[in-house]
């Protein structure tokens, strides 16, 4: 509940809530207040493919029978051709309060969405961290969709899986402009930040996103490894001594041939093509 006033206060913001805490929930219920205040008429949800059905199911188990879903999916399989596509979202979508893009569409159809989220509409950007590259294609496409929109919510369980590189694409799809005037990091900053520089930026993000963390919905520590000791056979040893001597200049295949010793040994009678492992 926090989470969707915190969102609809807003206006433009991102949910960093940990996987399973219920983003999808919460930003129903922004749609929902939001649509009750006549404001909005429609969600436009931009995400992974896999998450359409997670869309769909939590619209019907949030709303039951008090607000009956009309679904259109730029995926559905009657769809066959782009200019198909193009002109069921010009002609198909009126009535629909659940609009569902993949990030991979999205290039097809800019001006099509964009049409859709300049009035009534919520715009929401699930796994947002699928566009954190720089310069990207997709964060470009994305970037002019936002534009356009006055409600957005930018979704993600993991905002940062690398560096603060990762939110440069957010920050800017839901403030555009400001972000320079407001945030200003440098990309130096945000690839290589100096201690100074990490509570700067912690401090200048943080009035822009809610997060309900696992403790938070009492989610129990994890269980600490069970670790048991056994001791090798003198067989065992043997073999590994011989496996060391044999591949002493190429710690690829040692680790493999230890790999299969100590799962199933038969595999070390046959030949090992080290070719196959080439990719790692």
């Amino acid at each position: 509940m926090w989470d969707s006033f915190f969102m609809f206060t807003m206006k433009k913001c991102s949910n960093f809530s940990v996987p399973g805490s219920g983003k999808t929930a919460s930003a129903l219920g922004v749609y929902a207040y939001l649509h009750k205040k006549g404001l909005v008429k429609r969600i436009v949800m931009i995400g992974p493919i896999n998450s359409f059905n997670s869309w769909i199911d939590e619209f019907k188990a949030c709303f039951g029978g008090k607000q009956e879903l009309s679904v259109f999916s730029i995926q559905n399989s009657t769809l066959h051709s782009t200019a198909d596509k193009r002109r069921a979202i010009a002609f198909n979508t009126g009535g629909s309060n659940l609009i569902l893009f993949n990030y991979e569409s999205i290039g097809s159809f800019i001006s099509e969405i964009e049409k859709l989220v300049s009035k009534d509409t919520l715009l929401i950007f699930d796994e947002i961290h699928k566009i954190k590259a720089i310069g990207g294609v997709r964060a470009t496409y994305a970037l002019e969709i936002a534009r356009k929109a006055s409600y957005i919510i930018a979704m993600t369980g993991t905002p940062i899986p690398n560096s603060y590189t990762d939110i440069r694409n957010l920050l800017e799809i839901l403030f555009h402009d400001e972000y320079d005037d407001f945030f200003g990091f440098s990309m130096q900053q945000l690839k290589n930040p100096e201690e100074q520089d990490i509570q700067v930026i912690n401090k200048k993000l943080q009035p822009f996103f809610c997060r309900t963390t696992k403790k938070q919905l009492l989610v129990p520590e994890a269980n600490g490894d069970a670790i048991i000791v056994i001791n090798a056979s003198e067989q065992e040893n043997k073999l590994f001594n011989i496996l060391r001597l044999k591949y002493s200049k190429n710690k690829l295949a040692l680790i493999i041939r230890l790999l299969q010793l100590e799962s199933n040994p038969s595999l070390l009678l046959e030949t090992l093509d080290i070719s196959e492992f080439a990719d790692i």
